[in-house]
């Protein structure tokens, strides 16, 4: 996870972007850490003590799993006591309950499903994912926009104004850790790559849980992707802190 960057992009600031762990899915307070999720928590912030990552600067979306992530690697910290989070609503997951409300009814509609139909699949991963699946690139694409729930488009734009102080509040050379999400992270690296939305949000389903992606970042103009930015891309969803672990149950997707 160590990072020596003697090349140009040493000049910007590196966003170290950690996805929470496991959260609670199928129990009614969705937004905690699982017991699994705090277990995978607390492996990267060993990993940065033993390789002597240190964290300038820690910013948080506000979600209890995303900010107990943050808490329980941040006590592992080579220097004490670290930098306190900022906690930023930008970097927020997007809020799926609300996509669900508002598209399910017309999916429902569709393909004849029970109004019910996520209460009865509750507790079954796949099932679930497999329905939110479709609910989702529905979001995505724009297809069945509706007034009740933020855009895709419109969440991107938040996230893009929310790295930009981050960037402009740091000195170059800086390692700023952001806790955070999977939606997060795959829109971040749709600005760096300039990726098509659909391959971005792909890409997305594959972030494991407490896995680290580094970019770099300089604000000022972006060529052509009309971002506030200039983002790089170094690593993408690595899990080496948890593959040193040799405990394979570490790893997670949901």
């Amino acid at each position: 996870m160590i990072e020596t960057d003697t090349s140009p992009h040493g000049r910007s600031v590196k966003l170290w972007l950690v996805r929470h762990g496991q959260a609670s899915f199928g129990e009614e307070d969705y937004d905690r850490l699982s017991r699994l999720g705090m277990e995978q928590s607390r492996v990267p912030g060993t990993h940065c003590a033993r390789t002597g990552l240190r964290f300038d600067a820690v910013y948080s979306g506000e979600m209890k799993r995303q900010r107990d992530t943050a808490g329980l690697v941040l006590e592992r910290q080579p220097v004490q006591p670290p930098p306190a989070p900022t906690i930023r609503s930008e970097f927020n997951e997007y809020d799926f309950k609300s996509i669900i409300r508002a598209l399910l009814p017309g999916l429902a509609a569709e393909l004849g499903l029970a109004d019910n139909a996520f209460a009865a699949i509750r507790g079954d991963r796949k099932a679930f994912q497999k329905l939110f699946n479709t609910l989702y690139s529905r979001w995505v694409a724009g297809t069945d926009d509706s007034a009740d729930i933020e855009s895709y488009r419109q969440y991107i734009s938040s996230i893009e104004k929310g790295l930009r102080p981050v960037a402009e509040n740091s000195r170059p050379g800086q390692n700023i850790a952001i806790f955070t999400s999977g939606g997060v992270i795959s829109a971040v690296l749709q600005l760096a790559l300039d990726l098509p939305d659909s391959i971005a949000t792909e890409l997305g389903w594959r972030i494991r849980n407490t896995s680290v992606s580094l970019f770099t970042a300089r604000p000022g103009p972006a060529a052509g992707a009309g971002s506030p930015l200039r983002c790089r891309l170094m690593s993408f969803n690595s899990t080496a802190h948890l593959d040193l672990t040799g405990n394979p149950d570490l790893a997670t997707y949901r």
